[in-house]
C-alpha cells in the first residue's frame, strides 16, 4: 500500500564530497502531493502523501513500503528494525532480537553491546565487554581489540593467522604476503603469469603482458576481436579492427571481399562490391529490388513501391484493418475520433488514448487521478559509495574513515585526479 515512488536517482558524473569514489542525486524538495523520507544511510524518497496517511491510519508505525495483499511492512524507516512484517522502534538496529525490545545486530558503525548500539567505528559486535566481531578488514584478538588485516589482503584464515587471498592488482608470495603485481594492466597473477587483466584488455605473451584491445572491437573473447563497430572489420587474427574498403558499408567480409549491409538510404550493387544510393525518395532500407521501409512521417504501403506521406505529426503507421498512426510527434497522441495527431491535454503526460486517458507520465513525474504529479521539485548531491576505507552514516552527506591507515583525499585533489584520468583516456582513444 504504501510504495516508494522515487529512491535515489541520477549517477553523477563528478565527484564533489571527500573521500567519495560515486555520487547520486537525491530529492531534497518533494512537490505537494508527496511527503521526502530519509530511511536507512543514504536512502532517500518521496512517498505519496495519501498513502503515507492511509498507512499511519493503520497503524503501521515506521514502515514505508507496505505489501498490499499480506500488510506486512516490507522496510522500515531510520531507527525502527523489521521482524516479520512489523517495525519495532529501536535506534540504530538494523534487526531486533527475539524479544522486540532489544537489538540482535546494528547499523554501521554501530556496534552491538548488551542489546544496544553504542557508537564503535571498528567493532561490530561485543560480548562480556570484549569485540568479537570486527569491520571489514579487521579482526578481534584474544584482548577483543579489533587489528587491522595485514597490508592489502582481502582475506585471511579462520584463525587469522595468514593472509589467503590479496586485493585487485596484488599477489600472495611466498610467505604469505601481499605484493603488488608488476604487470601494467594486470588484476590476478596465478603461478607468475598474468590470468586476468584490466576491461578492455587481455592476456597476452604468455601471460607477461596485459594488452589493450583495439578501440573499434565492440566484443571480445580469450584475447581475440570477435566483432568490431560498424564500418570496421577484424583483421591480423582477430588482433585489429580494420576500415572497411567499400565506402559506406557497415557490415563486410574480408574473405569473401564483398559487403553485406550498408547504411541507411544506401543499397548493395548486384556484386555487394559497393553501396549505391535508393533511388526511390524517403526510402531508407532496400532488397530483392523494392523498398522495405521509409523514413518517419513516410510509410510503404502494400503493393506500392513508393514512400507515401503520413498525416501531418504522425511518425509511423499501421497499415493492417483498422490503420491508426502508432506513433505521433512528442507530447501529441491519436485521437481516433478525429483520425489526426493532436496535443495532448495532460500537462507532462507522454502516453495517452482517447479511451483511457493518460497511461504514462514524464520522468520526476507520478500518475493519479488522471493527471501528472511533479515527484521532486529540487535534487541535492550525496555520496552511494565511499573510498576504500570509508563509509557514510549520515544520508551520504559526508564519508567517515573507518580504516585508519588510509589517507583522507581531499575535494580539490580528487577532481584534479578525475581530470588526469578522464585526460588519459581520451589520448589513449
Amino acid at each position: 500500500m504504501l510504495k516508494q515512488v522515487l529512491l535515489i536517482g541520477l549517477i553523477a558524473f563528478s565527484v564533489s564530497i571527500d573521500n567519495c569514489k560515486e555520487t547520486k542525486k537525491v530529492c531534497k524538495k518533494c512537490g505537494n502531493e508527496f511527503i521526502r523520507v530519509e530511511q536507512k544511510l543514504n536512502n532517500i524518497g518521496c512517498i505519496d502523501k495519501d498513502e503515507y496517511d492511509t498507512a499511519q491510519n493503520e497503524s503501521c508505525i515506521g514502515c514505508y513500503n507496505m505489501d498490499l495483499y499480506t500488510s506486512k511492512c516490507n522496510g522500515c524507516e531510520r531507527n525502527y528494525a523489521i521482524d516479520d512484517g512489523v517495525c519495532y522502534p529501536i535506534e540504530k538496529c538494523s534487526s531486533p532480537a527475539e524479544n522486540k525490545t532489544e537489538c540482535a545486530s546494528c547499523d554501521m558503525p554501530w556496534c552491538l553491546k548488551d542489546g544496544k548500539c553504542v557508537e564503535e567505528h571498528l567493532c561490530r559486535k561485543m560480548e562480556n565487554g570484549k569485540c568479537v566481531e570486527c569491520a571489514s578488514f579487521y579482526y578481534p584478538n584474544e584482548e577483543g581489540k579489533c587489528i587491522r588485516y595485514p597490508e592489502h589482503c582481502q582475506t585471511m584464515d579462520s584463525e587469522h593467522k595468514k593472509c589467503t587471498e590479496c586485493k585487485v592488482y596484488h599477489y600472495l608470495d611466498d610467505d604469505n604476503k601481499c605484493q603488488k603485481i608488476t604487470i601494467d594492466y594486470c588484476q590476478k597473477l596465478e603461478q607468475g603469469q598474468c590470468s586476468s587483466c584490466d576491461y578492455r584488455y587481455y592476456v597476452d605473451n604468455d601471460g607477461k603482458t596485459c594488452t589493450r584491445y583495439p578501440g573499434e572491437c565492440v566484443k571480445f573473447n580469450n584475447g581475440i576481436c570477435q566483432q568490431c563497430k560498424p564500418y570496421y572489420h577484424v583483421t591480423d587474427e582477430g588482433k585489429k579492427c580494420t576500415k572497411n574498403p567499400i565506402d559506406r558499408c557497415t557490415t563486410y567480409s574480408a574473405e569473401e571481399g564483398t559487403c553485406s549491409a550498408c547504411e541507411n538510404y544506401y543499397t548493395l550493387s548486384d556484386d555487394k562490391k559497393s553501396c549505391v544510393r535508393i533511388e526511390i525518395e524517403h526510402c531508407i532500407y532496400f532488397a530483392d529490388g523494392k523498398c522495405i521501409s521509409c523514413e518517419d512521417y513516410w510509410h510503404k504501403f502494400p503493393n506500392n513501391d513508393t514512400c507515401t506521406a503520413l498525416p501531418e505529426h504522425c511518425r509511423r503507421w499501421y497499415d493492417q484493418d483498422p490503420q491508426y498512426c502508432v506513433l505521433c510527434d512528442d507530447k501529441m497522441y491519436w485521437n481516433t475520433n478525429d483520425k489526426k495527431c493532436i496535443t495532448i491535454p495532460v500537462d507532462n503526460c507522454i502516453d495517452y488514448d482517447t479511451t483511457n486517458g493518460c497511461k504514462k507520465c514524464d520522468d520526476n513525474y507520478q500518475l493519479k487521478n488522471g493527471k501528472c504529479n511533479l515527484i521532486c521539485e529540487t535534487y541535492e548531491e550525496i555520496c552511494n559509495v565511499c573510498n576504500d576505507g570509508f563509509d557514510t552514516y549520515d544520508y551520504g552527506k559526508t564519508c567517515t574513515v573507518v580504516d585508519s591507515s588510509v589517507i583522507p583525499v581531499n575535494k580539490s585533489s580528487f577532481i584534479g585526479l578525475n581530470l588526469a584520468i578522464i585526460g588519459f583516456i581520451l589520448f589513449m582513444l
